[in-house]
């Protein structure tokens, strides 16, 4: 199974001027990605201070990546990178 860390964006662009829209907007979210954490399809989450950005990840197929990254459009923007451990590494280094 492959393991991935996404870097998401809130995009701003679609941000609700209305302060109590704007909350809502960010609770509705977050409601999401916690079920999400739950059910262990996120398996880490973080928001960086001060930023509308931060990462998760993600273990799985690329089609439940998309998955993913679908249901937040086009709220949130999206980077995602496969993640290899140690040992994968080392496999390849070792065929070098």
């Amino acid at each position: 199974m492959a393991r991935y860390i996404m870097f998401w964006e809130y995009n701003l662009g679609l941000c609700p001027v209305d302060p109590k829209e704007k909350v809502q907007q960010w609770l509705t979210l977050t409601q999401v990605t916690k079920k999400l954490l739950k059910g262990g399809e996120i398996k880490e989450f973080a928001h960086y201070a001060g930023e509308s950005a931060g990462y998760c990840i993600v273990e799985g197929s690329e089609l439940e990546v998309q998955k993913l990254t679908d249901s937040f459009l086009p709220y949130i923007k999206w980077t995602t990178k496969t993640l290899l451990t140690i040992e994968q590494c080392e496999k390849v280094w070792k065929s070098l």
